[in-house]
């Protein structure tokens, strides 16, 4: 999957594509785990962040 870097994401969306629940996400940013923004009052999260996180998921399944 190919990811915008310069776009933002929901934490719905992204729990999609991370294939985690969207509580899960949130949870995640509470513990500053995931760089987020808030955005018109809506969590958002950096394309950048995202594709820093899938590398690094593959990196792990590639071990």
């Amino acid at each position: 999957m190919k990811i915008d870097k310069k776009q933002l994401w929901t934490t719905e969306e992204k729990a999609e594509i991370l294939k985690v629940s969207p509580v899960t996400i949130k949870r995640y940013i509470a513990d500053d785990k995931i760089p987020s923004i808030k955005f018109n009052g809506i969590r958002r999260i950096k394309g950048v962040d995202l594709a820093k996180i899938l590398n690094s998921k593959n990196k792990s399944y590639a071990k």
